[in-house]
């Protein structure tokens, strides 16, 4: 009985605490930090096509586990970027 979990029981921990962080990250608003959004644009469409890149990156290696892609939904042609 004391092999049946062994080093599997602090995993399931690990990964419920992942996935609580990954819907709370999901969650977080996109738009004009000065009307209180908790993720803004960045500063040009330079640096959004480097983070985008780095995402991209991140995704063929297997370790992108939410967003990298760029939000458009309201936000024009604003630089803004899914929370990743």
């Amino acid at each position: 009985m004391f092999g049946l979990f062994a080093g599997h029981r602090r995993g399931l921990g690990v990964r419920c605490v992942l996935e609580k962080l990954l819907d709370r990250v999901r969650k977080l608003p996109i738009g004009d930090p000065a009307e209180n959004a908790a993720v803004g644009p960045v500063v040009n469409e330079g640096a959004m096509q480097s983070i985008l890149n780095y995402a991209k990156v991140g995704a063929a290696e297997g370790r992108l586990l939410t967003g990298g892609k760029r939000a458009r939904d309201g936000f024009g042609d604003g630089y803004f970027i899914e929370p990743t």
